[in-house]
């Protein structure tokens, strides 16, 4: 709902969180391949070869993917680049 106060737009926006029978807050902790590949923009193709070649860790869910958040953050930090990587070498 937006409300308009003088030069100002006030827009509030109401978030649903899922919570499981308990009642607790469900964390989303899983990714799939389509949003790895789009969060990185590569291919779907290529999200799935680094899974079989065992260098991003999945899940198998029937015949789809699922990958923990951690293990995608830590497959990240694992290729980043340093100040000392791109320099030339002589």
């Amino acid at each position: 709902m937006a409300e308009s106060q003088g030069y100002l737009t006030l827009v509030t926006q109401q978030v649903i969180i899922p919570k499981n029978k308990a009642g607790c807050i469900l964390e989303a902790r899983f990714m799939t391949v389509e949003d790895i590949a789009r969060d990185l923009g590569v291919a779907e193709d290529t999200v799935r070869s680094w899974i079989r070649e065992r260098k991003l860790p999945a899940y198998r869910v029937g015949k789809e993917y699922r990958i923990k958040i951690v293990d995608y953050e830590r497959f990240l930090e694992q290729r980043r680049t340093t100040d000392g990587d791109l320099q030339e070498k002589d």
